[in-house]
């Protein structure tokens, strides 16, 4: 058995002839991804067994199983047109009603859910610099049509981390997801940065604060969102309910991941509010590298804190 894996594995990598040159870079492809997952799939378990969080781990490896299985089943569909001579048809039906399926609602025969890669750069609000070494975390969400009565409704879907590079860039990979409900749809929940000494992305802000604080959360806001469309509308941002309302608008849901600016936390107090904020949620093994260097930062401000 071991044997004809390995030599299945050879032959996907030899070069014969033209389409074999074609089709090499796709194959590189998929055996990065599929290393990745098998290194992320370790680091994962052994997270949950550390910790004791076997109940994300059991309902994983159900997701797992459970896609072996829908793999299992298109197997022996392809194996039965195959022996009747209609392999070709088949398989080109299968791609078109696919392509269908991941224009209609990013999903794949209206059963596996996707949604990313998401790609982007940190670097510092101030001078420009990218940022080495921060933790990147996107939570997704199904978003799936209850009834009449309730509406909509949410259930978590995955959870993924990364770190940037030395020029500042992160791969964000897939968000996916096996899901039976009909009409639903795969939505990114929020992406979470975190660096030390950096406020963290979305950013902390206080819910209450002076006119003098408002106006260093105003500078700190210009500096993360310089073109954003608020600052043409005249609308002071400490001046009523509505301000402040806006302003928490344009941190939570501006949306717009590809260049992530995060300003400095200089003092203890901002540094303290960044942990606050970025305290651990559920699915810590899922996102372990995040929590991680939380932890880490909350360890160094609490050593700073018995020294002063």
């Amino acid at each position: 058995m071991l044997k004809k894996a390995y030599e299945f594995i050879i032959r996907q990598f030899q070069v014969k002839n033209r389409k074999d040159v074609l089709l090499l870079p796709l194959r590189l492809a998929a055996a990065y991804l599929i290393v990745r997952k098998i290194a992320d799939d370790i680091r994962f378990f052994r997270c949950a067994w550390q910790t004791g969080d076997y109940e994300t781990a059991v309902l994983y490896m159900m997701e797992c199983a459970l896609l072996c299985l829908l793999l299992f089943l298109l197997w022996k569909i392809m194996q039965y047109f195959k022996n009747k001579g209609k392999l070709k048809k088949a398989v080109t039906v299968f791609i078109l009603f696919n392509l269908f399926t991941l224009l209609l609602n990013q999903s794949l025969s209206f059963v596996y859910y996707i949604d990313g890669p998401y790609i982007g750069r940190v670097m510092d609000a101030e001078t420009g610099e990218p940022i080495r070494g921060a933790v990147v975390a996107g939570s997704w969400n199904m978003i799936y049509f209850e009834s009449p009565w309730t509406g909509f409704g949410e259930a978590f879907a995955d959870v993924h981390e990364t770190m940037t590079d030395r020029f500042g860039w992160f791969v964000l990979p897939f968000g996916r997801k096996i899901w039976f409900w009909p009409f639903s749809v795969m939505d990114t929940a929020k992406i979470e940065v975190f660096a030390s000494g950096y406020d963290s992305y979305p950013p902390s802000i206080y819910k209450v604060w002076d006119r003098r604080e408002a106006k260093e959360w105003e500078d700190k806001l210009r500096k993360l969102y310089p073109n954003h469309r608020v600052w043409n509308s005249g609308t002071d941002i400490s001046a009523d309910a509505y301000g402040k309302s806006l302003y928490f608008t344009i941190f939570i849901t501006n949306g717009y991941y590809r260049y992530i600016r995060l300003n400095k936390a200089r003092s203890f107090k901002e540094r303290k509010e960044v942990i606050r904020r970025m305290g651990p949620e559920g699915y810590r093994c899922r996102s372990a590298r995040l929590h991680k260097a939380v932890r880490e930062e909350k360890q160094r401000l609490e050593s700073m804190a018995l020294t002063e």
